[in-house]
């Protein structure tokens, strides 16, 4: 769209982006966090610093077939939700709600 002339635009200075906080929800034997951020990194540091094992989602048809779930390549899995339990709640603090991790039930 052309802009043929001044035009008044109201805005907010703003001095702080307030995030939200990141969150677990649901129940399984593991968690999914879908990839969509870059705030992944962080949180794929703390599992590495927590001792807690997670994969990569490298082939989003094979995740569908094993777990009738649709998520991204590049997806973190983490299959000891134990673990992220224990790890809560400095493991999401400061991490963005993008990176909200569902529980799904792995078959075995």
């Amino acid at each position: 769209m052309a802009v043929h002339g001044p035009f008044r635009c109201t805005a907010k200075k703003l001095t702080a982006v307030p995030m939200p906080a990141g969150r677990i929800g649901g129940k399984g034997s593991g968690y999914v966090v879908r990839a969509a951020s870059n705030d992944d990194f962080r949180l794929m540091n703390r599992l590495h610093k927590a001792h807690i094992p997670f994969s990569l989602v490298t082939s989003p048809e094979t995740w569908k077939k094993k777990t009738g779930a649709d998520v991204p390549a590049g997806s973190v899995f983490i299959g000891d939700a134990g673990a992220v339990r224990s790890a809560m709640p400095g493991l999401l603090d400061g991490i963005s709600s993008q990176l909200a991790v569902w529980g799904i039930r792995i078959p075995r």
